[in-house]
C-alpha cells in the first residue's frame, strides 16, 4: 500500500499562535493575575562585566508583573542579584514564625478570634479580638465594616468566610463580656519588609515629559493564610540627572498612579523559588561552557601580551 505524505501547507504555519509571553516562567491566576518574567542576560564581558560573573550587572533580571481584577498592570524588575537573599529571607521568617507561634494561654478559648489574623484593611495585622480589646467601640465599628467589605468580595475570594467567622467569634465574646484581655492583646503582629525598590526611573520609556517610574516592595505578614504580599506601583514623573549623575524621580508631580498588591501562600512561594532558581541554574549552564571559553582564551591573549611587551623591553 502506498503511504500519502500530506503537503506542508505554509499557511498552516503562518496560522501558528504566536506566544503571548514567551519569557514568562511562572504565573498564577485568580481574580487578579501574577506573572514572572525571566530577562536572564550574559554579561557583555567589558571591564566590570567579566565572563565568569554569568549576568549582566544591570539588565540580568526577572520582571514581575500584577493585573487587577480590572486589568490594570504593574510591572517591576528585580535584579537577579537579589533574589537569594530575597529567598534567604524568607527562610528565616518562616523559622521564626513556627519558633515563635504563640500558644494559646491555658484556660483561654482557642476560638478563631484569638488566632487569625486580618489581612487587609486598617486592622491589617492583627486578630479581631486584639481590635476589641484595643478600644472596643472604636474597634467593633472597624469590625464590623471590615466584615461588610469581606462580604462583598465572598464570591470572589471565598477564604474570607474564614475571617468573617472569626470577627463574628470575636464580636459576639465582646457583647456577652466574655472576651479575654489578656489573651487578646497578644494578638497583633507587626509586618516585616522582606525587600523593596523605591522610585527606579525607566528613562526610556516615557509619556510626554516624564518617565516611567516603578516601586515593589515584598512583606511578610505572619499568620495570615496568604504570608507573602507583594505589592506594585507604577506612574509617570519627571526625572533630574544630579551633578554626581544619580536620577531623581520629581515623585510629587507624578501622574497615572496603579498600585497593585498580589499576596501568596507559602506553598505558592515555594514553587516560585523553585521555578527562579530553576531559571537561574540552567541559564547559567546554558551560557557556562562559551563564557569559560571566553575567559581562558582571554587569559592566555593576556598573558602572551605580557611576554611580548616584556620580550620588547
Amino acid at each position: 500500500m502506498k503511504t500519502i505524505i500530506p503537503k506542508r501547507n505554509d499557511s498552516d504555519e503562518k496560522e501558528k499562535k504566536i506566544m503571548k509571553n514567551p519569557k514568562e516562567c511562572f504565573s498564577i491566576v485568580q481574580n487578579q493575575t501574577f506573572i514572572v518574567l525571566n530577562e536572564l542576560t550574559r554579561p557583555e564581558c567589558k571591564d566590570g562585566s567579566e565572563p565568569l560573573t554569568f549576568h549582566h550587572e544591570t539588565f540580568s533580571r526577572f520582571n514581575f508583573v500584577i493585573i487587577s481584577a480590572d486589568k490594570k498592570a504593574t510591572t517591576a524588575n528585580i535584579p537577579v542579584r537579589e533574589i537569594p537573599g530575597i529567598f534567604e529571607k524568607v527562610h528565616d521568617l518562616k523559622m521564626k514564625h513556627l519558633l515563635t507561634a504563640r500558644p494559646v494561654s491555658e484556660g483561654a478559648s482557642e476560638s478563631p478570634a484569638y488566632t487569625t489574623i486580618i489581612n487587609a484593611g486598617k486592622l491589617k495585622g492583627k486578630t479581631p479580638a486584639a481590635a476589641l480589646a484595643e478600644d472596643g467601640a472604636k474597634g467593633e465599628n472597624l469590625l464590623k465594616s471590615q466584615v461588610q467589605w469581606l462580604k462583598q468580595n465572598l464570591a470572589a475570594y471565598p477564604r474570607n468566610a474564614v475571617q468573617i467567622q472569626a470577627i463574628e467569634a470575636a464580636l459576639q465574646l465582646y457583647h456577652e463580656g466574655r472576651l479575654n484581655q489578656q489573651e487578646a492583646q497578644k494578638g497583633c503582629v507587626e509586618t516585616e519588609t522582606i525587600y523593596r525598590a523605591e522610585l527606579r526611573p525607566l528613562t526610556r520609556r516615557k509619556k510626554g515629559d516624564k518617565c516611567f517610574v516603578y516601586s515593589i516592595y515584598i512583606r511578610w505578614n505572619p499568620g495570615a493564610e496568604r504570608p507573602i504580599e507583594i505589592e506594585i506601583v507604577n506612574f509617570y514623573a519627571p526625572v533630574v540627572k544630579t551633578d554626581k549623575g544619580l536620577l531623581n524621580v520629581l515623585a510629587k508631580e507624578k501622574t497615572d498612579e496603579v498600585r497593585n498588591r498580589f499576596s501568596l501562600t507559602i506553598d505558592q512561594w515555594c514553587w516560585l523559588e523553585h521555578i527562579l532558581e530553576t531559571n537561574i541554574r540552567t541559564f547559567e549552564n546554558e551560557h557556562a561552557g562559551s563564557l569559560y571559553r571566553m575567559a581562558e582564551e582571554e587569559k592566555k591573549r593576556g598573558m602572551e601580551a605580557l611576554r611580548n611587551s616584556n620580550g620588547a623591553a
